[in-house]
């Protein structure tokens, strides 16, 4: 009897282990299926971006109209600081703007998670960067300028960067959308044949590819 149970034992402890085993092995599986699917996006060169932009100018894109947000009063900003991430010191800003350099910073910043070398320089923003560059820039007339997001992209360590002035969220969203792949810039344009037009020319601007 005490023969059986021993055996009995023994078979229970080596299924109990096999199927542990098999349990670990199906996690460890989870986890490298997850790790692939969460692989980030990698850059392209420029050849292959100037071949995709010449795909999506030649797209088959729905004509209808799209239809127009409504529009909304804008809440009045309220007065912040700009605190400069150069020199770290603060210039007199509203919270609109501050809240859209976060936003454009977040763009950029997955542009550079793809692989890509961008720069978004803010230094315009700075009282104190500003007058610093006005002096070395020595302009002839001495209005002040609206400040503006310098955005620098290069697709080589080469080559010198394309420079390109903007504060609107949506160009570098749009830049964001065509280095990602083509389809996420025909869902970025909702497949609309006038919007895809209007960005492509933003990209142009914005990269200086295929002008």
């Amino acid at each position: 009897m005490g023969s059986k149970t021993n055996k009995m034992m023994t078979w229970l402890l080596a299924l109990s282990s096999t199927a542990c085993d098999s349990s670990k092995n199906m996690s460890a599986e989870a986890v490298g299926d997850s790790a692939k699917s969460e692989k980030k996006t990698e850059a392209v060169d420029s050849v292959a971006l100037v071949d995709r932009l010449k795909e999506l100018k030649s797209l088959d894109y729905d004509t209808l109209p799209l239809f127009s947000a409504m529009c909304y009063a804008k809440a009045i900003p309220i007065e912040a600081e700009y605190v400069c991430r150069v020199c770290g010191k603060t210039s007199p800003s509203d919270s609109y703007t501050n809240g859209n350099i976060e936003s454009i910073r977040r763009v950029v910043e997955q542009m550079k998670n793809m692989g890509y070398d961008v720069v978004l320089d803010e230094t315009m923003f700075c009282n104190h960067c500003s007058a610093q560059n006005n002096k070395s820039d020595a302009k002839k007339d001495g209005d002040k300028k609206r400040p503006e997001l310098i955005f620098k992209i290069r697709f080589s360590k080469d080559a010198p960067y394309h420079v390109a002035k903007s504060n609107v969220y949506a160009e570098y969203s749009a830049v964001a959308s065509f280095l990602k792949s083509k389809q996420d810039f025909v869902d970025f344009v909702e497949n609309n044949r006038d919007k895809a037009k209007s960005n492509i020319l933003i990209i142009q601007k914005m990269t200086g590819l295929g002008k």
